[in-house]
Formats: C-alpha cells, sequence, structure tokens
C-alpha cells in the first residue's frame, strides 16, 4: 500500500511538471522538437525524482559528458551514470550515485518515460537498494546486476 501511495505521489509531480510546461507555453499540442522529454532519476536511499532532461543537465554535472549507457534494469529503459561511481564488488555491479532512466523510440530518440516507467523504476530502486560499508561509514548503492 506504501508504494502504491508513493507512485501515486510521484504521478502526481509528473503530471504537475507537464501541465506547467504546457501553461508556460513550453510544449506544444503536436510533438515538436521543443517538447519536454521527462526522464526518471534514481538517487540511492532517496527513491526516484522525474526530471526533464535540461534539469538532468543542470543538476548531474556528468550528464551528457562522462556518463555511461546501458540498458538499465527496467525492461525498455535506457540507463546513464558515471561510471566512476560504479563498484564491482564480488562479482556484482554496484552504482553509489544517481542514474538517469529514460526511453529511447524506435528511431533512437530520446522520450518522456510514462507513469508505468516512473513506477516500475521506483519499485525497481526499492529492491535494488543496500547499504554498503566503506572506512567505517556506510553508504546507499543501487545493485545493477
Amino acid at each position: 500500500m506504501e508504494t502504491l501511495r508513493r507512485c501515486l505521489e510521484e504521478l502526481a509531480v509528473c503530471v504537475r511538471h507537464c501541465a506547467g510546461a504546457l501553461c508556460a507555453g513550453d510544449v506544444s499540442e503536436d510533438a515538436s522538437e521543443d517538447e519536454a522529454v521527462l526522464m526518471a532519476v534514481a538517487v540511492p536511499g532517496k527513491g526516484i525524482q522525474v526530471m526533464d532532461v535540461e534539469e538532468c543537465f543542470g543538476a548531474l554535472r556528468w550528464f551528457g559528458v562522462d556518463d555511461m549507457e546501458e540498458d538499465s534494469p527496467v525492461p525498455g529503459l535506457r540507463m546513464a551514470y558515471d561510471n566512476r561511481q560504479m563498484l564491482d564488488l564480488g562479482g556484482s555491479r554496484y552504482l553509489a550515485g544517481p542514474a538517469v532512466l529514460y526511453r529511447r523510440d524506435e528511431k533512437g530518440e530520446e522520450v518522456s518515460v510514462t507513469a508505468v516507467d516512473i513506477y516500475k523504476a521506483r519499485r525497481m530502486a526499492e529492491e535494488r537498494t543496500v547499504e554498503l560499508c566503506a572506512d567505517g561509514k556506510e553508504f546507499p548503492a543501487l545493485r545493477l546486476d
């Protein structure tokens, strides 16, 4: 029940974000090149945030520059992350920093994640977040394998 409540809250945030873009005139009713592309950002220990692609560039210094890209644990979504925050421990990979989850269309272009994608990303983050310990300090990480 708690997961459903959080998913609905995230969906409401996404709807407000899209509505705000429409009111501001950022997104037209026809698909255009200026359309806001929404992405899900998984932050270990903090859940999922929804950002448009421009916010990702502003919030994550590595995004689009030093990022690594691969299929995400959520089927149908790609994932970008800072490779320097990837840990290989005992044959499993853990991400100690944020990951941007996004969708590509049949042309290979980035398109907005859906409400279902956000729900699946939230479930994945909850199920795969673990506590690791280094130098006597615990920190959350996302298990990728």
